[in-house]
């Protein structure tokens, strides 16, 4: 877990801002900015207050503004990423479970290709007498269950798919510098 300075005031954070705001710097100027540069949890709260000592004042809140703004921009993006593994999981996830079902479909098909569909009435021209339906039965309880959990998960998953694809402000601007 990266700490606020650490998020907010990495390198590329830095070298994202300076650019942003067109102002031109040395490394030595962006390792001094950061030397400047705070950014620091209130107590109790989830608000980080960004400290910019840097001369002139008017270019001190803009370097301030822009790493509360970049800093909002790379989390959301994290965000984004995060949410993009997600889905591909579960995209595997239902995949996997299709799989399993298939298999089940072809077990059960090879049963029936072999024996027919088993009756069970009492009338000998609807099944072998020589045959067991137990396989047959067992085979198409596991192609249900299978099924079944296939149907629940593409349910689930369609309610995370839209959770994960709403888009998301895990970090927000609650009042820029002045």
């Amino acid at each position: 877990m990266e700490s606020p300075t650490e998020k907010f005031l990495s390198h590329k954070a830095l070298l994202t801002v300076t650019q942003r705001i067109g102002l031109e710097m040395s490394e030595k100027d962006l390792q001094l900015l950061k030397k400047n540069t705070t950014a620091t949890p209130r107590r109790g709260t989830d608000y980080i207050d960004i400290t910019v000592k840097h001369s002139p004042r008017e270019e001190a809140i803009r370097l301030a503004n822009a790493i509360a703004e970049v800093g909002v921009e790379r989390e959301a993006a994290t965000e984004k990423k995060r949410a993009e593994r997600a889905l591909e999981a579960l995209d595997k996830e239902i995949t996997r479970q299709s799989d399993i079902v298939q298999e089940h479909r072809e077990a059960i098909t090879v049963i029936i290709h072999e024996y027919g569909i088993p009756s069970m009435t009492d009338t000998s021209d609807t099944i072998d007498i020589d045959f067991n339906p137990s396989p047959y039965n067992q085979a198409k309880e596991n192609y249900e269950q299978s099924r079944n959990m296939l149907q629940k998960m593409k349910t689930k998953q369609q309610e995370a798919r839209t959770l994960l694809k709403t888009p998301r402000t895990p970090i927000t601007i609650h009042q820029l510098a002045q």
